[in-house]
């Protein structure tokens, strides 16, 4: 019961979010231990803290490659025979002397995280404006799931409101029947637009994950997958037009088939339509051009807020 309650009280999942997001960005290593953010008093346990990062994929990636990790882990042992205690993690400082050689060696690629705009081993830090993209976006789900709440109260409620209305139209006559129309009107209002935006919020999070699922499998190989998410992202484009200009949909089409034919340059055989161009270099512009302007142009459409991301990121 208090670990219940230390785990939804002063920090809830949006709590954790803002400050994952920030470290992760932020931080001198790209490489984010699961261990190490429990350890500055978050509030949730590791599992939870896992869950959490697992699901917002637009905004972290719940592991690291085995490159990466060894690399990790070749440092931290080199701290350690040395005995650099200045440049130990402060969660690891905190384990028993000989203990953290094993534990060192026990970590595993998903007991990690990284941000998704830190790809590389040595990634710089994430530039102000990219920051406070992420931070709006945790704002944004965190008002939606605000309005759900609100939402199922006016579900329950609508049950005694009519309920209610009858008796004090009983009473006063028509002035409580006036009443009784005026809020099925508003809650009629406020549905609609509840409908619009859970319709271009859920699909956009979708078209977000699906862009960095494209390139972790093209950097795997893995183009059977790769296929899938790009047909992904197709569907939650068809869903959007609605919401958008036909002038600004016929961009995000044209960004769109320009990044497939990017992908069908690294499968098999794709670099003999490029000649001695790098297919994969290739591969890489074309995600980081589709990625900014979905980011830049396709959002703020969307949702009314003017974002300004860096090119070269």
């Amino acid at each position: 019961m208090g670990k219940k309650k230390k785990e939804n009280g002063r920090n809830d999942s949006f709590d954790v979010l803002n400050a994952a997001w920030v470290i992760s960005c932020n931080d001198q290593n790209p490489m984010i231990s699961y261990e190490g953010l429990i350890d500055r008093n978050l509030g949730v346990s590791i599992s939870t803290l896992k869950e959490i990062i697992s699901q917002k994929r637009e905004l972290f990636r719940p592991y690291v490659s085995s490159k990466q990790l060894k690399s990790w882990r070749e440092k931290m042992l080199k701290l350690l025979n040395e005995d650099d205690e200045l440049n130990i993690p402060i969660w690891l400082k905190k384990i028993e002397v000989n203990k953290r050689i094993d534990k060192v060696n026990s970590l595993k690629n998903e007991d990690f995280f990284r941000c998704q705009f830190r790809i590389n081993k040595d990634a710089d830090t994430v530039p102000t404006e990219i920051i406070q993209w992420g931070l709006n976006h945790i704002e944004s789900m965190r008002v939606t799931a605000h309005d759900e709440r609100e939402r199922k109260y006016k579900k329950y409620s609508s049950v005694w409101i009519p309920f209610m209305s009858v008796i004090v139209g009983a009473i006063i006559g028509l002035s409580g029947f006036a009443i009784h129309l005026k809020t099925q009107d508003s809650q009629i209002q406020l549905k609609s637009y509840e409908i619009s935006f859970q319709a271009k919020y859920q699909n956009y999070t979708q078209l977000i994950k699906a862009i960095y699922l494209t390139a972790d499998y093209a950097y795997d190989n893995d183009f059977i997958r790769l296929d899938q998410n790009l047909e992904r992202i197709e569907i939650c484009l068809y869903n959007l037009e609605p919401f958008v200009s036909k002038k600004l949909i016929s961009d995000v089409w044209d960004n769109y088939w320009a990044y497939t034919n990017a992908c069908a340059l690294i499968k098999p055989g794709g670099n003999e339509l490029i000649g001695s161009e790098n297919p994969m270099e290739v591969f890489s512009e074309s995600f980081i051009t589709f990625r900014n302007y979905i980011n830049v142009s396709f959002f703020p459409a969307l949702f009314g807020q003017n974002l300004e991301l860096n090119n070269d990121q």
